[in-house]
């Protein structure tokens, strides 16, 4: 599929979804699959943790869990074992949820940064990126959105962040 392509693709999910169920949940699978397209193909493993709780008899989920919690998703070394290596999280919002980060509000996001390292933030339209510090590597808007106005897109900015997200190592 082209950039082009999965870029229509990708803005009609997230409108269908602000028109019919806006919940952070419904991002889950559409991020996962521009995360699993374009972030070191075939060498990373993305798992949901969103609805992961802990559990008393499970050594491995205790040492992966963070102050907050678990993020929505872990980026994992692709190995077939739960002691995988944790190499990332990714955090999602909802579509309206405004991402400024001051740093007084956001404990949640500077639990998982202190504890994952590196953060990909978004709630659809922009991504942020933090690597081992609440100071931001990189921040894309691919779109916009309010009740009056709906949503204003950009395809430019969408093949700056697929090439940002193509240029990430997690695994060197």
């Amino acid at each position: 599929m082209s950039e082009v392509e999965s870029f229509y693709e990708y803005k009609e999910e997230l409108e269908l979804i602000q028109a019919q169920n806006p919940i952070e949940a419904e991002l889950y699978s559409v991020i996962a699959k521009v995360l699993r397209q374009n972030i070191q193909k075939g060498e990373i493993s993305l798992r949901d943790y969103s609805v992961r709780r802990q559990s008393k008899n499970n050594d491995a989920c205790k040492a992966i869990r963070g102050n907050s919690g678990f993020p929505d998703f872990l980026i994992r070394t692709r190995k077939k074992s739960e002691n995988a290596e944790v190499l990332g999280a990714v955090e999602i919002k909802t579509i309206v949820t405004n991402l400024e980060k001051p740093s007084e509000s956001n404990k949640q996001l500077d639990d998982h940064i202190k504890k994952y390292k590196k953060v990909i933030y978004t709630n659809g339209l922009k991504w942020i990126y933090y690597n081992n510090s609440d100071v931001i590597v990189w921040e894309i808007d691919i779109g916009s959105f309010n009740q009056i106005n709906g949503f204003e897109w950009s395809l430019g900015q969408w093949k700056v962040l697929l090439k940002k997200l193509n240029d990430m190592k997690f695994i060197v």
